[in-house]
């Protein structure tokens, strides 16, 4: 909860201030999970695209297996980290910038 001082601004402003912090927080986290829960379909997505010759004859499900195969499950979250560190500030923007301006 927001702490009031009569030095700080008025309660309004205070708890105004905390429903953006509560926001911006709220809003990196939901992203990170949303990217983490899609990231082995993004792996593969990748990996397809780039036409890598070892996983050219895979599907999208034969190359999920292909890589748990390969690389162990942790291979389908390989390059999740780097996405984290883009998604937050951009979940985060997102939902104060949501609660800014709302009507």
């Amino acid at each position: 909860m927001a702490v009031v001082e009569k030095r700080a601004g008025t309660t309004a402003e205070v708890k105004k201030t905390d429903v953006y912090f509560k926001s911006f927080i709220a809003g990196g986290v939901a992203g990170m999970c949303a990217k983490t829960t899609v990231a082995p379909l993004d792996r593969i997505k990748i990996l397809l695209q780039a036409h890598n010759h070892h996983y050219k004859h895979y599907g999208v499900f034969s190359g999920l297996r292909g890589i748990v195969q390969k690389e162990s499950v942790i291979g389908l979250y390989k390059g999740n980290g780097a996405q984290m560190v883009r998604i937050f500030p951009y979940g985060a923007v997102q939902f104060v910038s949501f609660e800014i301006y709302k009507t």
